[in-house]
């Protein structure tokens, strides 16, 4: 019951669809995942038969935010591979009860769990003081006037618009929401008037 009492319930989070950079964490997995899996894909058509070991290595890695494994998180210690000296097992430091091994283990998790808590944190906020460094928060209300910029292809796209508008601004139902409608009024878009 104490085990229950400690989870942190988040709260379930809705993205739109085909917006992958919404899910970051999810597709960041999947793209180390796809990484890893595409020499054996090309090569070998058996690749399932790799994918054990795959999700093993990246099970096994540390993790830069959290400083731990996802294999040393789950069993409060590092893997032991056939060439690592802490392969050997010395049958002296294993506990001679099960009880022992378990509260021993449940103590080595609590402190790893908790470093991992600091450690994502601390990282956590060095990412958004590094991606708000070049932010720049919009102050819009309803009826002003924007422009979006777009990424032009195709032949002769150095000589297109980079910016397509004017669009009038109808509902900001969140910080990170805006709906708009395009508008009737046709102006030139001047980049200098864009940084007032």
């Amino acid at each position: 019951m104490e085990v229950l009492q400690n989870v942190e319930c988040r709260e379930q989070e809705f993205t739109p669809s085909m917006m992958h950079h919404c899910l970051g964490r999810c597709e960041r997995t999947h793209r180390t995942l796809a990484e890893r899996l595409t020499p054996y894909v090309l090569d070998n058509k058996q690749w399932e038969e790799m994918l054990p070991g795959i999700v093993f290595s990246i099970n096994s890695c540390v993790n830069s935010g959290s400083k731990y494994s996802a294999f040393e998180i789950v069993y409060g210690k590092r893997p032991n591979f056939p060439l690592s000296p802490s392969y050997i097992v010395d049958f002296k430091d294993i506990p001679k009860d099960v009880k022992t091994y378990v509260e021993n283990l449940d103590a080595r998790l609590n402190i790893i769990r908790e470093h991992v808590k600091l450690n994502t944190l601390v990282a956590q906020r060095k990412m958004v003081e590094t991606e708000n460094k070049n932010a720049h928060e919009l102050d819009l209300t309803v009826g002003d006037n924007v422009y979006l910029s777009r990424e032009p292809v195709g032949q002769g796209r150095k000589f297109q618009h980079i910016y397509d508008g004017p669009f009038t601004v109808t509902c900001l139902p969140s910080a990170h929401l805006v709906i708009f409608k395009r508008s009737n009024r046709k102006e030139k878009f001047s980049p200098s008037r864009a940084h007032q």
